[in-house]
């Protein structure tokens, strides 16, 4: 199996499901504007001579590192720990299993794996507070 190593850089956003408004459905602009955002930098990280895993893929790491909260950096010794790069598990909102992995995964398709239907096995997901915000993914597929 082939692999790719991702790095979506900026502050995480969950997807929300399509909603209804007064001229039917829509995606609200954030979402699409994120999903564009995170396209240019999967292509940019894609080696020339990348070939779209079309068979099946493994999620081998999915991590998401959220900017720290006021009260994770209320303190200089709070405020150290990040500073060296040190990470805080998040246990709040957003959900990671639907809708963190949703807006990365429809980024990729198409472009690193032909729809993320193909991925059928996840291994190490997890969400973090830290002062570089960002998803980073590894994929190993055929």
């Amino acid at each position: 199996m082939r692999r790719i190593k991702l790095t979506l850089t900026g502050e995480p956003m969950s997807k929300q499901s399509v909603r209804k408004g007064k001229k039917g459905f829509y995606q609200p602009t954030k979402y699409k504007e994120r999903e564009k955002d995170y396209i240019l930098q999967i292509k940019k990280q894609l080696p020339k001579d990348f070939k779209m895993f079309t068979k099946r893929v493994h999620c081998i790491k999915f991590k998401v590192v959220h900017k720290p909260r006021k009260i994770d950096l209320s303190s200089k010794k709070k405020e150290l720990f990040f500073n060296e790069g040190g990470l805080k598990e998040k246990t709040t909102k957003p959900d990671l299993m639907d809708n963190l992995k949703k807006l990365a995964y429809d980024s990729m398709s198409e472009l690193v794996f032909k729809d993320d239907a193909l991925v059928s096995i996840e291994k190490d997901v997890s969400k973090w507070y830290g002062l570089n915000p960002r998803i980073e993914i590894i994929l190993e597929g055929e």
